[in-house]
Formats: C-alpha cells, structure tokens, sequence
C-alpha cells in the first residue's frame, strides 16, 4: 500500500458525509490546504516515482543475493 497519513499527506474518510465535511474545512482553511498538497507531493516524490522505485528494489535484489551467497558459502 501507499504510506499516507490521514490529515497529514491525504485527505481520507469513510463516509461521503465525512468527506464532505473535510473538503469544506480544506476550503476554508488554504494554509492547510497547501501543507498536505505539498506533503503528499513529497510523499510520492520521495516514495514513489520510478527512480526511487528502482533505487530500493535494486537495494532489496542486492540484499537477498549477498544474503543467498552468505548461505551458500555455510
């Protein structure tokens, strides 16, 4: 899954009420407003565009292969 946080980086709710709710206080409040459109930019910039996505898959291949040559060498 994505790691977002409610309130934080994303705006989440599990009613249309709720949700209707927080999209007023977002329009009326545009300093946060900004703070989590800027968080969750950050958030996918830093997670989840395909040069990070390739920098930790490549970290995990690397890992599992020293580790399966260290088993191998026991």
């Amino acid at each position: 899954g994505i790691a977002v946080k409610d309130g934080e980086n994303i705006i989440l709710a599990d009613n249309t009420h709720l949700f209707a709710e927080k999209i007023i206080y977002l329009l009326k409040n545009p300093d946060v407003r900004a703070r989590i459109g800027m968080e969750g930019t950050k958030l996918i910039k830093t997670n989840y565009l395909w040069p990070e996505i390739m920098k930790n898959f490549n970290r995990t291949l690397v890992d599992f292969l020293y580790e399966n040559r260290a088993n191998e060498d026991e």
